[in-house]
């Protein structure tokens, strides 16, 4: 793919608002850190095996300490720029 990786973390897997936690107890999860320019060749869908979903990070806020800023969901992804 020719993407460089810069940090890559384990987290807790998405679930629907329906799932349990024993749900998703078979299913890997990991937060990968890119570079903005490279987000396209990453979310490709073909370059993935068939049973890998490759998506844009989500996080919701833990706090919001700029009332003038909606944090309630942040994006990041090919629009935003990384340092």
């Amino acid at each position: 793919m020719s993407v460089k990786v810069l940090t890559c973390f384990e987290v807790k897997p998405r679930r629907r608002y329906d799932e349990s936690e024993d749900d998703v107890r078979d299913k890997k999860a990991f937060r990968v850190c890119i570079y903005a320019d490279e987000l396209d060749r990453l979310l490709e869908a073909e370059a993935w095996p068939e049973y890998v979903t490759v998506s844009t990070w989500f996080t919701k806020s833990r706090g919001n300490s700029n009332a003038n800023v909606d944090t309630k969901r942040m994006r990041f992804g090919s629009d935003q720029m990384l340092d």
